[in-house]
């Protein structure tokens, strides 16, 4: 019924909601999560604690009914690349940070520079070094992927 480009659009659409139902149940779960610089604070009221599960549910159904209807494959996500994904977009973004690029701001202290422009030299070795490790070819990724059982296999079992 659908082309491969419509295939690849209906795929990509779906696994985001999929993703963000993920994301939904992981807050429902974790509340509170806390970060060196963030915390999530669980601001959910009640009824929203109880509505969002049924909610979810509806749209895995769904979502698993089109898959089925469709034939559509799910995606493997291998873990190397959700882990190196954006690791150059955060090294360019510590780039932006430093005290040269806050004066677009307005008056830069003459301390914030040697006070922070290491410790973001030390963030963005440390980002480089995490690519390093994490980068996978795609031939390797492709031969991993080929080696572990799919879902179907993996239920069969």
């Amino acid at each position: 019924m659908l082309n491969d480009s419509q295939r690849i659009s209906l795929k990509i659409a779906l696994r985001l909601v999929d993703e963000q139902m993920k994301r939904i149940e992981a807050i429902l779960e974790n509340p509170r999560e806390v970060g060196v610089m963030y915390e999530f604070h669980d601001d959910l009221s009640p009824a929203m604690r109880e509505l969002l599960p049924v909610k979810v549910a509806t749209a895995r159904a769904i979502l698993k009914d089109v898959k089925d209807r469709f034939s559509l494959s799910p995606e493997i996500i291998m873990a190397s690349r959700e882990a190196f994904k954006s690791l150059p977009y955060l090294w360019q973004v510590l780039q932006e940070s430093t005290a040269a690029r806050l004066r677009r701001y307005g008056e830069v202290d003459p301390r914030v520079g040697p006070a922070l422009d290491p410790e973001l030299k030390k963030l963005e070795l440390l980002l480089m070094e995490m690519e390093e490790i994490l980068f996978v070819p795609r031939s390797r990724e492709a031969s991993a992927a080929e080696d572990r059982p799919s879902h179907e296999e993996g239920r069969a079992k």
